[in-house]
């Protein structure tokens, strides 16, 4: 299915990248809990107690995460060239890499990818125009006759056939 009646619809399965939310970015969480204390404190006159109550804190900061590693090589098709062709890159559309199209999109070799894609450089020429003439030769046969004898010949038929290349104008 390739016809859809809205883009939210075409998204659901094909998973446009603009209908795609980006991830949160990664962050850490530190808690940190300090128990509750209480301090007495005794003079000869009088005595003090004081309870500090148990206190969390915490704090989120941003996490720097390593640079993606550089995506792999693939023989794909240039959908942005001229002409049909295959090439070797890592410059791939996004959605050439999803497990969905993958298949479709990214090749082991430059074989398999232009055997889906049809590359100009990979389409067997067609032969050059010929022309062929063909004769063919009735059989014959020839009596001749003299006073004395009759010889009869005979002639097989023959064909003969040739061909010769055409020249077309351009």
């Amino acid at each position: 299915d390739y016809l859809f009646s809205t883009k939210k619809k075409c998204c659901a399965k094909y998973l446009c990248d603009d209908m795609i939310a980006a991830p949160p970015a990664p962050t850490s969480t530190t808690t940190t809990t300090t128990p509750a204390t209480t301090t007495t404190t005794t003079t000869p006159a009088t005595t003090t107690t004081t309870t500090t109550p148990a206190t969390t804190t915490s704090s989120t900061v941003p996490v720097t995460v390593a640079p993606i590693p550089a995506l792999d090589k693939y023989w794909f098709p240039d959908v942005h060239g001229v002409g049909n062709k295959c090439i070797l890159d890592n410059t791939y559309d996004d959605f050439m890499a999803r497990p969905n199209y993958r298949s479709d999109y990214l090749f082991s070799t430059k074989k398999k990818c232009c055997a889906k894609y049809l590359c100009d450089d990979m389409i067997a020429a067609p032969p050059a125009p010929t022309s062929t003439t063909t004769t063919t030769t009735p059989a014959t046969t020839t009596t001749t006759t003299t006073p004395a004898t009759t010889t009869t010949t005979t002639t097989p038929a023959t064909t003969t056939s040739s061909t010769v290349p055409v020249t077309v104008a351009p």
